[in-house]
């Protein structure tokens, strides 16, 4: 990885030094900073690139990451014609709270079918050794 003008994770970089300045021109510790003017791409932007499978699962009080953003990258996702799992938890904020169990079994679930081709049937999620 170089900067300065060079490419960074094939992309190309700006680097430029700010002298003893934050961006609203104020003085600050003396030092001399560097910015980086650099295009990180949103999840929608990168959504053709995907490949495999994608389980996304937002909480529908969210806010800590607002839910729209999801709802950009589903919107992406359909438009590229990509498959994916969407689970949005009702009333659950960005730890699922009551849900976190629930959302433990689902998870691991999810890995165990597409990882493992080991899949779940039936309604009821049920523990290993449990006669639930």
């Amino acid at each position: 990885k170089k900067v300065d003008g060079k490419k960074v994770d094939g992309k190309k970089v700006d680097g430029k030094k700010v002298d003893g300045k934050k961006d609203d021109g104020k003085k600050d510790d003396g030092k001399k900073k560097t910015r980086f003017d650099i295009h990180i791409p949103a999840n929608a932007e990168l959504a053709a690139n995907l490949k495999g499978k994608l389980l996304l699962v937002h909480g529908e009080i969210d806010n800590n990451v607002h839910p729209a953003g999801t709802m950009r990258l589903v919107d992406a996702l359909i438009k590229a014609n990509k498959r994916f799992d969407l689970l949005i938890i009702p009333g659950a904020r960005h730890g699922f709270g009551r849900a976190g169990e629930y959302m433990k079994h689902r998870t691991w679930e999810y890995f165990a079918e597409h990882l493992l081709d080991d899949r779940q049937t039936g309604a009821d999620i049920k523990e290993k050794g449990s006669s639930r």
